[in-house]
């Protein structure tokens, strides 16, 4: 595995590639967060306020998020 920089997109992740397959990954490849855009920080404030028992619509408001 080489370090390869930061991601353009989320400076707070490590990029890498494979010395032997050369594919390219960062910390979250292969982990539930995958493909999402929201900081750690965000994903734990949303299980928190989902432990509360929080509507979709509650959890929206307190976190912040607009369509």
């Amino acid at each position: 595995m080489i370090k390869r920089g930061k991601d353009d997109m989320h400076p707070h992740r490590q990029r890498y590639t494979g010395q032997a397959c050369k594919h390219q990954f960062d910390d979250l490849t292969g982990t539930v967060l995958m493909g999402h855009h929201q900081p750690l920080r965000v994903w734990i404030g949303c299980l928190y306020l989902m432990g509360l028992n929080l509507s979709k619509q509650q959890i929206a408001q307190e976190l912040d998020w607009h369509k």
